[in-house]
């Protein structure tokens, strides 16, 4: 070894050549690149020779492990911390959209099978959505309802003005409360229904749906008419 740059702290030189640099120089004469710790200051160094072509000379350079592979590792330390907050990150994304999907399922079997009826309309009058339970008093099927038939269109034909009256005036006011109808399903059952209905507005107030339920009452209808019969039978013969 003939010199060094940058020389060693102490002034010391060394002509030592180690076993991994003769090793290097046995298979590869010319020029390689190899790794070994120097016996000087004991740092890992990747180290590269050449031959020079007109001087029976080497010449070798060196560089520190830890120094250039600090910004590979800080990249890999990032990139690791990022990929496991984005796996954490994506984990919790999962979960909460499995809760949510089955919050969405319960809430769907619940509205599905409610006791009463449930529908939304749009702007025509026409149904939007409908829950199982109304589908089955109006006796359709659902892609022959949605977007193509109105309440309306299950009452007699005497009523089916009044619709149109009460549903401008729920989309001019926004509410509407126990209003009373006769309900015809295709298959021919008659319901007395109780219908309440609110009307559905975009930030600018415009109109965009109605949400609306409906009760089955014809038992509490068929019982009132009877009672009233039978007041009115009762005052006729208190009457005569």
């Amino acid at each position: 070894l003939l010199t060094r740059a940058p020389a060693l702290s102490d002034g010391a030189t060394s002509t030592l050549i180690s076993d991994e640099l003769r090793n290097s120089l046995s298979r590869s004469p010319d020029d390689a690149t190899y790794q070994s710790i120097a016996p000087t200051d004991g740092t890992e160094r990747v180290m590269a020779y050449r031959r020079l072509p007109t001087y029976p000379m080497y010449v070798l350079v060196g560089e520190a492990t830890k120094d250039f592979l600090v910004g590979w590792r800080q990249a890999v330390y990032w990139t690791t911390g990022f990929l496991l907050l984005f796996i954490g990150a994506v984990v919790a994304i999962q979960h909460v959209a499995r809760n949510s999907l089955r919050h969405q399922a319960r809430e769907q079997r619940l509205y599905n099978a409610a006791p009463c009826g449930y529908h939304t309309l749009d702007a025509d009058g026409r149904y939007r959505s409908v829950n199982d339970t109304e589908l089955n008093w109006l006796g359709g099927a659902r892609e022959d309802v949605i977007g193509k038939l109105r309440p309306s269109d299950f009452y007699p034909a005497e009523r089916r003005e009044a619709f149109s009256r009460n549903y401008s005036n729920l989309k001019a006011h926004g509410h509407q409360a126990d209003l009373e109808a006769d309900l015809i399903g295709r298959h021919g059952q008659i319901r007395h229904v109780l219908i309440s209905a609110v009307r559905v507005t975009d930030r600018r107030g415009n109109f965009q749906h109605s949400n609306s339920v409906m009760y089955d009452i014809t038992a509490l209808h068929t019982a009132r008419t009877e009672l009233e019969a039978r007041a009115a039978e009762q005052q006729a013969m208190l009457d005569n």
